[in-house]
């Protein structure tokens, strides 16, 4: 019969279980939707992904015993030589400031420089401010150390938090009984999809950096030695890093919600003590949220609630079958205009109806289709298409599709020695280990939130990543490695899993021969203001002029003139000339959607844009607001009339378009033989080690 701790700890495991396997499913058998070109490439089928991680479970078996094992000096070799590869990728690419990202940079430089003037973007979006309120203090640091280039600044500073909370974390976990802790870390290091969040100026690999911190802090309170007053310090500093994560990433919440349930269901502390640490949990939670409301004061911030958008707009946004739970442009703004209370009754009507009105079937297909967006992908490229690559001339769309082919068996693995990890407390179902328990509701809370309520975005599924390097790390291979017990078993995976290679090699092969039209950015100058936090004019009989560069061969440039529609007349009198060395090599008018085609070489030019008529043209989006002390990546000063104005800042993008296969031959031929030489290795242990066990005991 089971006891109430008994069923409880079931219900925990098994929803642990249940989030993995369809985590699985989603990440091996389907791919991330698409609902705009190139958006998010496509991975490589079952075949290929299953198979490859049978590979990297062969040696990981191998392996994990044999790291743990490795001398520090070695180790930490290693791990210099992975962060020195993580640096020369920061430096190498550029992740260009658009939408969230660029708000949030200018707001925060503008913050930096004294100006308390708070764009639109904010008052409708309040969940930035803060954000845009911690990266101010690093600008006005820059400043004060005359740091120009603030975006690489920016990139480093983010890698440097993210490296200190892997190894902090680490430090702590190692202190857990049979945890395999330098295995953390490398994963931590060398788990290269999230050096692209290093590039990514906003609050993702920030809140990930705090989530391992609070892991470290709330580890050394379950397992550390010393007196009561020691442990409630470390649990203090646990819940003072989440409640900090959690007024700049919201969505951490969740994970409170997970920690507050293993204090009360989980841990071994008398009922005094599990109070005391509920008042310390909500006291800081409180003195958190007081203090941001303090600091947004203090930096003059006020919106209202007919500015703001509301929460449920985004519930709403989620239950949308049509964009599948994705940012819907027209689901969102379409409810502003409406008077508040009034929009959020609608809001929620709209919520109930959805809920009443889709057939069920639908409904657990939006969910699925949600999982997919969200979870699929191990390198998530969704708000990554627009990187590129200053310092070497790679071409980023088709790097990046490589390293997201070979990202993905890394991925599915990692679930599965998570997976292993929940199944084998099974057998201890009475002790589950408090941090096993926090982890597990982690993962399965942000996975229920994502789903079911939030819109989908894959770039938001990266919050269960340290739940899932803790539980990788406690998979305990002794006795367990299938590979090491049978001579015939090792060989029968070892054929399955070069079968599916070969199988995937050769159904896969139509990446290698299908053109697709890959737009590769070469320039971008700024970002296009869509909420018009500052609306800019372009004026009357007025010649705007700026410099700009390519670092490859470009043929289109797109400008936004304006969102709506210009008459025919209007468009003609808008000129756009572009020069090189003084010579006139491009000369068009404006048009209704915004793109030319061009022919620029890798250099510098000038563009000018000459409005012609008679009259303003109100709300451009060729330009956004700025000033001079803005140290925008791709800083240029715009001339109006030939006089400099540093009040405005251009905004455009230019890219080479060309029809091309997004792998080549050689690319695709080593993807799979790396999984194929992996898959050799780790059989040829596995056999190797069977042979001298076999000599042993016939020597005994």
């Amino acid at each position: 019969m089971l006891t109430n701790n008994k069923v409880i700890n079931v219900i925990f495991l098994g929803s642990g279980i249940l989030t993995l396997l369809v985590l699985i499913a989603a990440s091996t058998i389907s791919q991330p939707i698409n609902l705009a070109n190139n958006l998010t490439p496509d991975l490589m089928n079952s075949f290929y992904r299953i198979g490859a991680s049978i590979a990297l479970l062969s040696i990981i078996t191998f392996l994990i015993n044999k790291i743990q094992s490795m001398s520090k000096a070695k180790f930490w070799s290693m791990i210099g030589i992975i962060f020195v590869i993580q640096v020369m990728f920061i430096i190498v690419f550029i992740r260009s400031l658009t939408t969230d990202t660029a708000y949030v940079f200018n707001q925060a430089e503008q913050l930096a420089n004294g100006n308390y003037d708070w764009l639109k973007y904010f008052k409708i979006y309040p969940n930035n401010v803060m954000i845009s309120a911690f990266w101010m203090l690093f600008y006005k640091l820059f400043n004060f150390l005359h740091i120009t280039n603030h975006y690489l600044g920016a990139v480093l500073v983010q890698t440097i938090i993210y490296d200190f909370g892997i190894v902090f974390a680490y430090n702590q976990l190692k202190i857990i009984p049979k945890f395999h802790s330098k295995w953390f870390l490398l994963i931590g290091f060398a788990y290269f999809p999230l050096w692209l969040f290093n590039l990514f100026i906003y609050n993702d690999i920030i809140g990930l950096s705090i989530l391992l911190i609070c892991i470290g802090f709330f580890t050394k309170f379950l397992y550390g030695k010393g007196s009561n007053l020691r442990k409630y310090c470390y649990f203090f500093m646990s819940i003072l890093a989440l409640t900090f994560g959690i007024v700049l990433r919201q969505n951490l919440m969740i994970v409170l919600i997970a920690l507050l349930i293993t204090i009360i269901f989980v841990i071994k502390k008398t009922a005094k003590q599990k109070l005391i640490l509920l008042l310390i949990t909500f006291g800081l939670f409180g003195a958190m949220n007081i203090g941001s409301k303090s600091i947004q004061k203090q930096l003059n911030f006020e919106t209202d609630n007919q500015t703001m958008m509301p929460t449920v707009s985004w519930i709403n946004m989620g239950l949308n079958v049509h964009s599948a739970g994705q940012s819907d442009v027209y689901d969102t703004w379409n409810w502003y205009s409406i008077d508040e209370p009034e929009r959020t009754k609608e809001l929620k009507d709209s919520i109930k109806y959805r809920l009443d009105t889709t057939p069920k079937i639908d409904l657990i297909k939006l969910f699925w289709h949600k999982a997919r967006i969200t979870f699929t992908a191990g390198l998530p490229l969704m708000d990554f298409k627009d990187v590129r690559s200053d310092v070497f001339s790679i071409n980023a769309p088709r790097f990046f599709y490589v390293l997201a082919q070979i990202a993905q068996p890394i991925y599915i693995t990692l679930f599965i020695l998570a997976l292993l990890s929940i199944m084998q407390n099974v057998k201890i179902i009475k002790e589950l280990s408090p941090i096993v328990v926090f982890s597990i509701l982690s993962i399965v809370g942000i996975f229920l939130f994502h789903v079911l309520l939030w819109e989908s975005r894959d770039r938001y599924g990266i919050v269960i990543l340290p739940f899932i390097f803790v539980l990788a790390s406690m998979t305990d291979f002794s006795g367990f490695s299938l590979i090491y017990k049978k001579k015939m078993l090792a060989w029968i995976i070892g054929i399955i899993g070069t079968l599916l290679l070969i199988v995937g090699g050769v159904t896969n092969i139509n990446a290698i021969k299908n053109k697709q039209v890959i737009n590769r950015e070469t320039s971008r100058l700024t970002y296009s203001d869509y909420t018009y936090s500052h609306p800019i004019k372009l004026y009357k009989n007025t010649e705007y002029k700026f410099k700009f560069e390519v670092d490859n061969y470009s043929n289109v440039l797109f400008a936004s003139i304006k969102d709506s529609e210009l008459t025919r007349n209007e468009l003609k009198k808008i000129n756009i000339n572009i020069y090189s060395k003084n010579n006139r090599i491009i000369k068009t008018n404006a048009n209704v959607d915004n793109r030319y085609k061009v022919k620029l070489k890798p250099g510098s030019y000038v563009m000018k844009i000459d409005n012609k008529n008679n009259h303003d043209i109100p709300n451009s989006r060729l330009f956004v607001y700025s000033n001079k002390n803005i140290k925008w990546p791709d800083d240029t000063t715009v001339q109006k009339n030939n006089k400099n104005d540093y009040s405005i800042e251009p905004t455009l993008s230019i890219f080479e378009q060309n029809k091309q296969t997004l792998i080549s031959s050689y690319w695709y031929v080593f993807i799979f033989v790396i999984y194929l030489a992996l898959l050799f290795f780790g059989i040829g242990i596995g056999l190797n080690k069977l042979t001298n066990n076999n000599e042993l005991y016939l020597e005994d």
